[in-house]
């Protein structure tokens, strides 16, 4: 899946004053090593971690001194299988051959091997730099594990009847 790196100001309310929009949330600017030097963060080891952060991100690095595309960000690959499994019977119903067919569907069968494979990981925030009253604030966004019944492994059991 894709996102986007966003700044926001404290309140929707308010004038965005890096882009000069309205609104809560804006495409990040991506600033250069001498904007960095005019910019004001709670401390300088937050300005030192995002300053990090943009030289250690593959797309925000190759993109200084300019504003971020919506969803150039992609979330970490997944890799996921299944299987199924099915077994054909022939019987004879009402004079005729019928095939019943039984069989089980694997979702996700690395999960069912390893609890540690097969899981789907989102960024815990979009919105890494924050604005209130012309101080900056920079968060990190962690790889955190999508909370959801289909980040498990699962079995679908089966029987169809063909006559």
């Amino acid at each position: 899946s894709r996102m986007s790196y966003v700044i926001g100001t404290q309140s929707g309310k308010y004038v965005n004053p890096v882009t000069g929009e309205g609104g809560s949330l804006n495409l990040i600017y991506i600033p250069t090593d001498e904007d960095l030097k005019d910019m004001v963060f709670t401390t300088e080891d937050n300005k030192a971690e995002f300053k990090n952060f943009i030289e250690g991100d593959k797309y925000l690095s190759n993109h200084r001194g300019e504003y971020s595309v919506r969803g150039a960000v992609v979330a970490p690959w997944l890799h996921r299988f299944n299987l199924k499994v099915a077994q054909d019977f022939i019987v004879n119903i009402a004079g005729r051959p019928t095939t019943l067919q039984i069989g089980a569907d694997l979702l996700n069968v690395g999960n069912l091997i390893n609890p540690e494979w097969g899981l789907a990981k989102q960024y815990s925030t979009e919105n890494i730099l924050k604005i209130s009253n012309g101080t900056y604030s920079f968060t990190a966004p962690k790889e955190v594990y999508y909370k959801s019944v289909a980040n498990t492994w699962q079995a679908l059991l089966s029987a169809r009847l063909f006559f």
